[in-house]
């Protein structure tokens, strides 16, 4: 970037953050003010400075399925999606809502309005990008700073059931005049004018971003490596996949080359073409007719501690996991339905799969396994953990314990039970 136009753009951009920040009134948004323009290596820089500027102060509240207004600040798609007002979690919905999972249940900005959410970047060809409901809240922060005198639990409501205010940028003003101290970050000091500088730049340009990451030749290579295991048409192959998927469907799974991560997905296309996920609420629903088969799609930004999984896939582990599910001997008569009774229940749908194959598995990442107990995509566990009056025990079975007959037929004893 040019060392003059940068200057006059940090400064002029820091300006108008001190300004805003001094009560000053933001530019009238009546007249819209010219875009900046980047280039291809000014526009990667600034979408890393803002992702920076997310991770900081932003995703620990805006990076989870059931962030505020839905608004999930940790990847591109999550910005473009905005917002909404329909909850995630509703005690008093008596029937199941429509899952609005981040690139699962929609895709791009026109389904997403179809279902009801709103930018927060400004949108449309005579749109002035300063009156974008991002940048907006900001600026009423640093108008309304936290100060020593506020009384936080008295100027903002922090109960986990709290009514949630999901402005639209027409509807701001009225917002503003409600709720003056409720700019973002919401009950949390305003951001730095070096954040402001670099969102407000980003913003302006038109919310630039670098091209979607694609894996190298070597990753590409373990990639087709793990999804022809996992496409063995075998009853073992088929069996197993199921399992492996069903466990591993939370991951972020990487491979031993390459640095991107992914999530393990069904898809209705075969390794070779384009992955065509197949948006089930739950990993066990039924995916519908056809062979369904187990693809990787990547991951878009960077990882948020609340979800993050990481499960490492090793050529080691490929031949220990073919050893286990496909040499072993043992028969896959029949492959088990999606009928509830069975496909909620693992000590039904997999019963013919080896115990020790199945226990071993879990044991050789039980880290991973625990974890499972612990994180996932929504944060809110107090949701569904306030009913639960127990404590949760974990116990592994010496690993050199050899599995016995008796055992085995003990456990299918029991798996109306469990």
């Amino acid at each position: 970037m040019n060392v003059a136009r940068t200057l006059a753009l940090g400064l002029g951009l820091s300006s108008a953050a001190a300004l805003a920040a001094c009560g000053h009134t933001p530019p009238d948004v009546r007249h819209p003010a010219p875009q900046i323009v980047l280039d291809r290596q000014e526009a990667v820089a600034a979408w890393n400075g803002v992702q920076d500027v997310f991770e900081r102060r932003c995703v620990v509240c805006h990076g989870c399925y059931d962030a505020p207004c839905q608004l999930k600040l940790d990847t591109l798609a999550g910005v473009e999606r905005g917002g909404t007002d329909k909850k995630v979690y509703d005690p008093t919905r008596l029937i199941a809502a429509e899952p609005t999972r981040l690139g699962v249940d929609a895709h791009g900005r026109a389904a997403w309005r179809e279902k009801g959410f709103h930018p927060v970047v400004a949108e449309g060809e005579k749109a002035d990008l300063r009156a974008s409901l991002l940048l907006r809240m900001l600026e009423l922060k640093r108008k309304h700073p936290l100060d020593a005198s506020m009384d936080i639990a008295k100027d903002f409501t922090l109960e986990i059931d709290r009514k949630q205010s999901c402005t639209k940028a027409e509807k701001f003003d009225d917002f503003a005049k409600d709720h003056p101290k409720w700019g973002m970050p919401y009950a949390l000091p305003a951001v730095t004018e070096q954040e402001q500088a670099a969102l407000t730049t980003w913003v302006r340009a038109g919310a630039p971003h670098p091209p979607a990451e694609v894996a190298d030749a070597a990753e590409q290579r373990a990639i087709d490596s793990w999804e022809k295991l996992f496409a063995d048409d075998s009853p073992k192959g088929v069996l197993s996949a199921r399992y492996i998927y069903e466990h591993l469907f939370l991951a972020s799974l990487r491979f031993e080359t390459g640095s991107g991560l992914y999530r393990l997905v069904r898809s209705r296309t075969a390794p070779g073409q384009a992955v065509d996920e197949i948006p089930t609420r739950r990993p066990f629903d039924d995916p519908g007719p056809g062979r369904v088969f187990y693809r990787f799609v990547r991951r878009e930004g960077r990882p948020l501690e609340k979800t993050h999984m990481p499960y490492l896939l090793t050529d080691a582990k490929q031949a220990h996991w073919r050893k286990m599910f496909l040499d072993a001997s043992y028969d896959v008569r029949a492959q088990p339905g999606y009928d509830r009774q069975v496909s909620a229940n693992p000590f039904r749908a997999f019963e013919a799969l080896p115990s020790e194959a199945r226990y071993r598995f879990m044991l050789d990442e039980a880290e991973y396994t625990i974890m499972g107990f612990i994180k996932g995509p929504v944060c809110r566990g107090q949701v569904a953990l306030n009913v639960i009056e127990d404590r949760f025990w974990v116990t592994f079975v010496k690993p050199d314990v050899s599995w016995s007959a008796k055992q085995t037929a003990h456990l299918s004893t029991l798996k109306g039970l469990l």
